[in-house]
């Protein structure tokens, strides 16, 4: 159970590593909303070598990735997905087939880099709205 969670921009090496050590159960690194976009492919690198170099597995690490319909979810993907992060949260979804896509989109990265499939417990959609609600009920 993820009780705190904690976002860090994923274009800032110090921000992630100083997030990892304070003690919260989940560290979310962030592709979105926090980065600008001219930094995002950098940011999606040293999102991927900091999960390589991890060493605490006492620390869950997500990667909140851009939404769906930004064209640059794929990137995120398919960089990030081979360092294994614990899971990605998944902004801006429009419903269940939003996130059976992503879910499937990371079922076909996990089986190309040999990581084990994890189905949907590793994507967490995140709600930004109260109008998100009324179409993830079963996702809810």
């Amino acid at each position: 159970m993820l009780r705190s969670l904690l976002f860090a921009p994923g274009d800032s090496e110090k921000k992630m590593l100083k997030a990892s050590t304070i003690g919260a159960d989940c560290v979310i690194l962030d592709l979105e909303d926090s980065v600008a976009e001219a930094r995002k492919p950098l940011a999606r690198k040293m999102v991927r070598d900091f999960l390589k170099a991890k060493t605490d597995s006492s620390v869950k690490f997500y990667v909140r990735v851009n939404p769906l319909d930004s064209g640059m979810i794929l990137n995120d993907l398919a960089t990030v997905i081979p360092a294994a992060p614990d899971g990605v949260v998944f902004p801006k979804s429009n419903g269940l087939d939003d996130v059976v896509c992503v879910s499937h989109y990371m079922d076909v990265l996990e089986a190309e880099h040999g990581i084990a499939q994890r189905f949907y417990s590793n994507v967490a959609p995140y709600l930004g709205d109260c109008s998100c609600y009324l179409h993830h009920g079963p996702v809810c």
